[in-house]
């Protein structure tokens, strides 16, 4: 369903933007 492909996207771009942050941090 729609809805569950649009639930999973969202949870997949939060995931990426937590990584692409942790990335961002000095290590």
């Amino acid at each position: 369903p729609s809805y569950f492909v649009s639930s999973v996207g969202g949870a997949t771009l939060e995931v990426l933007k937590c990584y692409i942050k942790d990335q961002e941090k000095p290590s």
